[in-house]
């Protein structure tokens, strides 16, 4: 895979909240990662303390599921991981949980949006990073529209290898700024986000190979005009579309 895998990194997941915790897990398990679900703070520490059991390199904690005394203790047990606490209201909880260790995160958020600062986390915490270098020539590139954390467009460099370049694209800057540090840390090598609107897309006609993310266009907020402006430039560009594993269009686009 390319970018950073979390391929046997064990995650403690500390939710009660049923649907936001299995899709948590669900989002770290596609990227390899062992997880250990557990309801409570006390179970949590049982786990931790079980001389059996691998340390975690990372611990989601709830601010309904944790109190003050057992993050303490989660955080000292947990012996280095990277520590993420969850808040309805993060401004409240930050600089709490910023002295017990903990990066805080808003809830309710995106999972997807989560496996990416993870990813990040990993990547700085604990100095993982792929090997350096890129082809000195891509054989092919792809784009992936509306683009924002990133998250897509890692799933899309998965799929397509470390010699196709992908290319990110959004209208929002701060967006693309989120998302290149986030694939930096990771170590994605064949990566690049660009700032654009995707009714006008800023680039020359039989750019790319294929493009991904028209099938979800409509829910980026984007009127039905929008979304058929968009596929009008997504034919300029000469991409294939890629809609649900479905590949649709001219395979013999040039690059």
């Amino acid at each position: 895979m390319n970018g950073l895998s979390m391929d046997g990194y064990q995650c403690l997941l500390v939710m009660a909240e049923e649907p936001v915790s299995r899709l948590i897990e669900a989002c770290l398990r596609a990227h390899g990662m062992c997880v250990t679900a557990c309801a409570t703070a006390r179970q949590a520490i049982e786990v931790l303390r079980d001389p059996t059991k691998p340390l975690p390199h990372v611990c989601i904690l709830d601010e309904d599921t944790a109190g003050d005394q057992d993050t303490e203790e989660i955080v000292a047990l947990a012996k280095g991981a990277s520590v993420f606490g969850l808040a309805v209201d993060p401004a409240v909880c930050a600089e709490k949980w910023r002295e017990a260790g903990l990066r805080c995160l808003s809830k309710p958020f995106s999972p997807p949006d989560f496996t990416i600062a993870v990813r990040a986390a990993l990547a700085r915490d604990h100095g993982l990073c792929i090997k350096p270098g890129r082809p000195t020539k891509w054989e092919s590139a792809v784009l992936d529209l509306c683009s924002g954390s990133g998250f897509s467009t890692c799933i899309a460099a998965d799929g397509e290898g470390e010699n196709v370049l992908v290319v990110g694209v959004d209208r929002a800057p701060d967006a693309i700024m989120r998302a290149r540090e986030c694939v930096r840390l990771i170590g994605y090598q064949n990566i690049v986000f660009v700032a654009g609107d995707v009714t006008a897309l800023p680039f020359k006609a039989a750019s790319f190979a294929r493009a991904y993310g028209t099938k979800h266009l409509h829910l980026y907020g984007l009127t039905a005009e929008a979304v058929q402006q968009a596929m009008l430039e997504v034919e300029r560009v000469n991409a294939s579309v890629v809609n649900g594993g479905e590949v649709i269009g001219n395979e013999q686009s040039r690059i």
